[in-house]
């Protein structure tokens, strides 16, 4: 891990944190949740998901450049 990532992490607790297979199930992958005000280095944003819940409502948005 990068030493700026590594840092950035170190000052925040994980909020989840769970193993899930992944590539059919070939690949084991750790996925941990952190919940900060903080924002990270762009660098390392390659996605974000979100739901966005209003008056009963959920908003659902779709990159355009995403694959189909």
């Amino acid at each position: 891990m990068k030493p700026d990532l590594a840092a950035f992490l170190a000052r925040h607790a994980p909020l989840t944190e769970e193993m899930v297979m992944w590539g059919g199930g070939t690949i084991p992958l750790r996925v941990t949740g952190y919940l900060t005000s903080e924002q990270p280095l762009p660098a390392y944003v390659t996605s974000v998901r979100s739901l966005v819940f209003r008056d009963g409502c959920i908003l659902v948005m779709q990159n355009p450049d995403a694959e189909k």
